[in-house]
């Protein structure tokens, strides 16, 4: 991994910090297939990708403040956006 990839990743300590959620709350959103970590650092820690994972969990927070969809809801319009992405 280079040194410039490097700093685009990020632990869960601080993506939690970044997006003023709790870190439980990340770890909810990894195990409903929400958000998935990129990599894991010597120590095992999970890695996400700080732009990215940022955008997701701003996305998921507008999607249940503003559409109120549930947390299934939010996994299939993700599901659905991947695959329209596909078909380009």
């Amino acid at each position: 991994m280079t040194t410039k990839n490097k700093k685009k990743l990020i632990k869960i300590s601080e993506l939690a910090k970044k997006a003023g959620v709790l870190i439980s709350t990340i770890d909810f959103y990894v195990r409903q297939d929400l958000l998935k970590p990129v990599s894991f650092s010597q120590g095992n820690y999970r890695l996400f990708n700080k732009r990215e994972s940022l955008k997701r969990l701003k996305k998921i927070k507008e999607l249940q403040k503003n559409e109120r969809l549930t947390i299934k809801e939010i996994a299939k319009h993700f599901k659905t956006k991947k695959n329209e992405k596909r078909c380009y």
